[in-house]
């Protein structure tokens, strides 16, 4: 009964500001995408049961890949194994409190689910960063699992999902679990202690919150821990980014000043800029303030590293006249040549809707997936082309989350 009052209000709401944001002749394009895409969506329409994996070429309308059918269930895409063979998922509802880690193949048969699950509580704290990395071989995956407070970064055996051993476990902190990043080559880890220390909460445009996090590197072959300084050196704080780039070479930290800071309620604090940090937390290089002006950028999100050179980010200015929803663009940084680039922007009068993290870059870096939510706050997806147009894939299924490129199958 909830569930189909709520609907009616979701739905109920979205014609309402459909009238007032009529969408654009961009809602729905016939190109196609450079790699298939597959994303989560609702095959039956539901609003809050995200239960199939659907694939999609952009030419054509998506075509189910994977449906998990046990009640009242989700299921997500987290990563490609090397070759392209094995899809690491999340999926939740059979079990009462926990996700399942899973393998399907290439064609989207279920292969093996691994022994061990991470709680849903522990799941929340990684906002949609929750990952999964393979072996050279694909024999073996290494995934944070745990419950509650308590999780640890393990490798386990793709074949038979049996946990092969705990390559490292921090220890509790205060109410909110770890998070554990870590390098491609799975020697170094990040962990980051939690939501204690709220930085600011824009919670009116659908900002998520965004906290301090004190943390730590830990190299996995000594055991040598290096903390993270959450201060600047004359200027303000850190706020770290999950994960680090490609190679593993660095961590990507958001710079704000110390005003408003440490008020609950304040809006945002002024950003200063991004900071990339080796791993022993040096910075080695900034985009700075001076860079971002020009831009009109008050605010950014977290990057999504292409290589390790480029980054994309998410980015925008504030203003009493319009939102943070309503004023934000795309933007590359080159590290090699220190050059900011503004590859799109969205705004009521140019685009029906505006994206929303994380940007999900193809295999080669020429076109971005992101989460589209238009005007009358339906969620679907969308990829930006390399020519500049949106293709949004939005038919037959008016919502979905969680995109993710399918890889060429390089299998000898």
């Amino acid at each position: 009964m909830w569930r189909t009052i709520l609907t009616t209000i979701v739905v109920a709401l979205g014609s309402l500001l459909g009238a007032y944001f009529p969408l654009s002749s961009q809602a729905q394009s016939d190109q196609s995408l450079p790699f298939p895409l597959i994303f989560t969506t609702s095959l039956d329409g539901d609003l809050f049961i995200y239960d199939s994996l659907v694939l999609a070429d952009g030419a054509s309308q998506p075509t189910p890949f994977y449906t998990y059918t046990d009640e009242d269930t989700a299921a997500r895409a987290v990563s490609w194994s090397p070759s392209g063979q094995y899809l690491a998922v999340l999926l939740e509802g059979a079990l009462p409190d926990a996700l399942q880690i899973c393998v399907l193949d290439r064609a989207g048969q279920l292969r093996t689910c691994f022994e061990e699950t991470l709680s849903r509580y522990a799941y929340r704290a990684f906002i949609g960063n929750y990952s999964v990395s393979w072996s050279a071989d694909e024999q073996r995956a290494y995934f944070v699992v745990g419950e509650e407070l308590t999780v640890k970064l393990i490798e386990a055996d793709v074949q038979t999902g049996e946990t092969l051993r705990t390559l490292f476990q921090p220890l509790p902190f205060h109410e909110s679990p770890p998070l554990i990043h870590w390098t491609p080559a799975v020697d170094y880890v990040a962990v980051y202690y939690g939501d204690q220390t709220p930085l600011y909460r824009y919670s009116s445009d659908y900002e998520d919150g965004v906290s301090l996090r004190p943390g730590v590197v830990v190299n996995l072959q000594t055991q040598e821990q290096i903390e993270l300084q959450i201060h600047a050196p004359d200027q303000g704080f850190f706020y770290f980014c999950e994960g680090f780039s490609p190679q593993g070479s660095y961590l990507a930290a958001r710079l704000y000043t110390h005003e408003n800071f440490p008020d609950y309620n304040a809006a945002y604090p002024p950003l200063l800029g991004l900071a990339l940090l080796d791993k022993t937390g040096e910075v080695v290089q900034t985009l700075d303030q001076a860079q971002l002006a020009p831009y009109d950028i008050d605010w950014m999100h977290c990057p999504a590293w292409h290589d390790e050179e480029t980054l994309y980010f998410l980015g925008g200015a504030i203003s009493e006249e319009k939102s943070p929803l309503e004023n934000r663009g795309i933007f590359r940084y080159s590290l090699s040549d220190d050059t900011l680039t503004e590859i799109k922007r969205f705004g009521p009068e140019t685009s029906p809707g505006f994206p929303q993290d994380p940007l999900v870059l193809s295999p080669d870096g020429m076109a971005i997936a992101f989460r589209f939510v238009d005007y009358r706050l339906m969620s679907e997806i969308a990829v930006l082309l390399p020519t500049g147009d949106i293709t949004r894939l939005n038919q037959p299924y008016e919502r979905g989350l969680h995109p993710l490129w399918v890889p060429p199958d390089v299998r000898r």
